[in-house]
């Protein structure tokens, strides 16, 4: 496929926040084809955005992790856990994260 610059910018922007090393891999193969040749074939970038995506359900649950305490205090984690049941009341499907919402914005695009 031929890759517009847009898409490019949108990839560099997804990986200066953290995404899964599979992740970050697949962006980085089809980054350097696409801005060798401008064009890449996304099928392994696409597979690894739909492996890699949590849903908002997953979200939810770490924001009640100990994990997330240990990353956050209990009122950022208490907050994160509103804005969770909040997105999902509203209709949200995919994880609130800055990894998981650019990648969803790069898979629509992908698939669109």
């Amino acid at each position: 496929m031929k890759v517009s610059s847009e898409l490019i910018e949108k990839i560099k922007d997804m990986l200066t926040v953290y995404v899964c090393p599979e992740l970050q891999q697949a962006a980085k193969e089809f980054l350097e084809s696409a801005e060798k040749t401008g064009e890449a074939d996304p099928a392994n970038l696409i597979a690894e955005l739909r492996d890699d995506i949590c849903t908002i359900d997953d979200y939810i649950a770490f924001t009640q992790s100990e994990y997330c305490l240990n990353m956050n205090d209990e009122v950022v984690a208490q907050l994160m856990h509103k804005q969770g049941v909040e997105a999902k009341a509203n209709g949200a499907v995919n994880c609130l994260c800055p990894g998981c919402t650019k990648a969803a914005a790069i898979l629509e695009e992908l698939t669109k």
